[in-house]
């Protein structure tokens, strides 16, 4: 299931944002070049390696503690739609297990189907830009200017994958969740005993099909069970996988250099 995301999912996912929170840049250094500290932190190996382990934990420590007092838990608006959502569907991870992986299996499906819904930890970020751009969406974009930060952005995206199957074979949707629902990007049918590969047809343009026969298709998943209120979830609870990862992240690096 994973390389149905690998193979088909056209869209970029926005890079972890870890060397951000730990404020750490990378610099080209001549490798002639030691400093008079240095000198002497390099006459003396193991003061060095404990001096910098002590920081390097020290401002792990920090950055998970601010991390957890800002993100204490699930928030609220997710909780109570995560409460709804997981009554229909059976929910493959763990938080906190340091895998990006996000598989539903849908409980209630039409006679010989099974229906499941793969995605992974992380958000992408809608970018305003080049012709799309007119007066409505700048003075949006200034109204929203303190929940989405870094210029000409809209609200958060996530790419997911739906597979419709009947026996082996199967119909895979990739999608896009976004903030007044979801949108079918590509869709490839897998005969039975055949798996995603580059050779894979993957389909027409999907937004050059008959407007009817896009809309059917939307209706098709709508009907089993991909709704607004699921694409509202696909979002938030990715967004949600990626905090807990890092804040894990953070707790296990700083464990690990800690110890001896």
């Amino acid at each position: 299931m994973s390389s149905l995301i690998g193979n088909f999912v056209r869209k970029s996912f926005v890079p972890s944002r870890l060397s951000v929170g730990l404020g750490i840049s990378f610099k080209r250094v001549q490798v002639n070049t030691v400093f008079p500290l240095q000198r002497s932190l390099l006459n003396q190996p193991n003061a060095c390696s404990t001096r910098f382990s002590s920081s390097l934990s020290s401002i792990l420590g920090r950055e998970l503690k601010e991390e957890q007092e800002m993100f204490p838990g699930m928030p609220d608006d997710l909780k109570e739609l995560h409460s709804k959502i997981v009554k229909t569907i059976t929910l493959k991870d763990e938080i906190g297990s340091g895998t990006t992986n996000i598989v539903a299996h849908f409980n209630s499906a039409p006679a010989g189907e099974k229906i499941s819904v793969e995605f992974t930890a992380g958000v992408e970020q809608n970018e305003f830009g080049g012709d799309d751009i007119d007066e409505n969406d700048l003075r949006t974009e200034e109204d929203e200017d303190e929940q989405y930060e870094g210029g000409m952005t809209g609200p958060p995206e996530k790419t997911f994958v739906v597979t419709v199957s009947k026996g082996s074979e199967k119909v895979v949707f990739s999608c896009l969740a976004c903030g007044d629902g979801f949108n079918i990007q590509g869709i490839v049918h897998l005969p039975a005993g055949t798996e995603m590969s580059e050779e894979t047809y993957e389909g027409p343009q999907f937004d050059e099909l008959e407007e009817s026969l896009q809309e059917a298709f939307v209706d098709y998943l709508q009907a089993r069970g991909i709704s607004k209120d699921f694409s509202d979830w696909v979002v938030s609870y990715a967004e949600y996988k990626e905090q807990q990862e890092y804040m894990n992240w953070l707790k296990s690096v700083k464990m690990f250099i800690e110890k001896k």
